[in-house]
């Protein structure tokens, strides 16, 4: 099989970049943002509120970053033939 010009750099492209398309949609936590400061909430319930949505946060962009993320299978780690998984 031939290999296709330019493929390579597209691959690296979304390899390095891929995480800022996750990014984009962090702007929507805004609103559980806005919803927690307009709240009648205890200022401990309200700092807990803000510690998870920011959990979330890291939480979610981290699994887009290939170098760290838990959900990239290597050979290593896939079951083999004759494996229990199997």
């Amino acid at each position: 099989m031939t290999p296709v010009p330019g493929a390579a750099a597209a691959e690296s492209f979304w390899a390095r970049y891929g995480w800022l398309l996750a990014a984009v949609w962090i702007v929507f936590l805004l609103f559980p943002i806005l919803s927690i400061a307009e709240s009648s909430l205890p200022v401990p319930m309200r700092v807990l509120g803000y510690c998870l949505l920011a959990a979330f946060a890291a939480v979610y962009l981290w699994g887009f970053f290939p170098s760290v993320s838990p959900w990239e299978s290597t050979s290593a780690a896939m079951p083999g033939p004759g494996s229990p998984l199997d």
